[in-house]
């Protein structure tokens, strides 16, 4: 594996999973998964990102707290395809959202983690993979607790209970 994964490559996505505080115990797991995709994948958001599918059982039992239950918000299709269509150049920063756009959508997601953490979880939002990391990088200046989490991140043997939807 050492070949195959510098040095350089794996601090750089054990900074990016410890940034969103992902469990990395499983140093396993993340060097076969590196080791896998590295001669196909290059950049270090990608491959975390693939870290964190095949770290699913670890991150969804941490954000359940135990239980076989996680209780999470879901985005409204409507507001997935409008945070679509502004992350034109796939980033945050070259997103198409005016300020009041922006603020009115970070205050949704404020009000739904206020209303997780006041019933006693973990805030979650669960997303369409294409857009998690824009969304995180979205809102984690001004909610660094609430965990965004894609569909494939989620572990099969944990019960989802939807806390309600974010919408427009």
């Amino acid at each position: 594996v050492p070949k195959q994964v510098s040095h350089g490559d794996l601090l750089r996505v054990l900074r990016a999973l410890l940034e969103e505080q992902v469990p990395v115990r499983d140093l396993r797991t993340i060097l076969e998964t590196l080791a896998d995709l590295l001669p196909e994948v290059k950049g270090t958001e990608e491959l975390a990102d693939a870290v964190r599918q095949r770290l699913a059982a670890a991150l969804t039992h941490r954000l359940a707290e135990g239980s076989k239950e996680l209780h999470a918000f879901f985005l409204d299709p409507a507001l997935e395809q409008a945070l679509r269509t502004a992350f034109v150049g796939g980033s945050v920063q070259a997103a198409n959202l005016d300020g009041d756009a922006l603020r009115t959508i970070l205050g949704k997601f404020e009000t739904c983690a206020a209303e997780a953490a006041s019933a006693g979880h973990t805030p979650v939002v669960i997303v369409s993979p294409d857009l998690r990391r824009q969304i995180r990088d979205l809102v984690c200046r001004f909610l660094p607790n609430l965990a965004v989490l894609s569909h494939r991140e989620v572990d099969g043997n944990i019960e989802i209970r939807s806390l309600g939807r974010i919408g427009l």
